[in-house]
């Protein structure tokens, strides 16, 4: 009975002290989500990408090719957060296309830090003047966010989601899972409103200018990912 005894007294005595331990706080690795493809799909071309669009009205061509292409992970710690970042690790991507017709340099690019604090997933699309154009270089135009909740209304800064169309077509080509956005007096259009299509894994395939009733259609294309 006394070792017995003993051994209980000795068991509680343990339980007892694992009890007045506590837990370790969980750490905090911040936010770590897996990136949604579709930004890639819809946005994210390597050089060798081209398109060729034709005017509606003078029949002109603009072919606009992808010259630089980039993507990776990053991760925010404890020095990154004490600078005002988010804590976590975030996928990215740029790249970046020149016209033939206007001489402009474009950049798509996306920073999965945006999604923080529930942010719905984005593209966002850049217009640059470029070097030896006549005007100020470095001039940097905001675009378009590009979404990818298909079925939801979105409105942003000059730009509205209107539709989504399972299947497009222009001019005998067609195009799947193509979203049109509505861009409303916006600097990089000639402050026109302006239709954009956005086909997934193709890219941008019109461009309706509503107040000139131009249309620049995509007619032939490259396309790298």
């Amino acid at each position: 009975m006394k070792t017995l005894g003993y051994i209980l007294l000795v068991n509680a005595f343990m339980v007892g002290c694992t009890s007045c331990h506590r837990s370790p706080e969980p750490i905090n690795y911040g936010y770590n989500q897996p990136v949604n493809l579709d930004l890639y799909a819809y946005a994210y071309f390597k050089p060798g990408t081209y398109w060729v669009y034709q005017d509606s009205i003078s029949g002109i061509l603009d072919s606009v090719y992808i010259t630089f292409a980039n993507k990776g992970i990053y991760t925010n710690g404890d020095k990154e957060v004490a600078k005002g970042l988010y804590r976590g690790t975030f996928s990215w991507f740029t790249c970046e296309a020149i016209s033939s017709y206007d001489h402009y340099k474009y950049k798509n690019w996306m920073d999965q830090s945006y999604e923080v604090n529930n942010n719905i997933p984005r593209v966002f699309r850049e217009r640059y003047i470029m070097p030896g154009s006549g005007s100020k270089n470095g001039i940097n135009i905001y675009f378009a966010i590009i979404d990818v909740g298909m079925t939801l209304f979105i409105s942003l800064d000059r730009l509205e989601y209107k539709e989504y169309f399972n299947s497009f077509t222009i001019k005998a080509q067609s195009f799947s899972a193509t979203q049109r956005w509505l861009n409303y007096d916006s600097d990089c259009d000639n402050d026109q409103n302006t239709n954009y299509y956005i086909s997934k894994n193709i890219g941008i395939i019109r461009r309706e200018q509503l107040d000139s009733n131009r249309t620049w259609n995509l007619i032939r294309y490259n396309i790298i990912q």
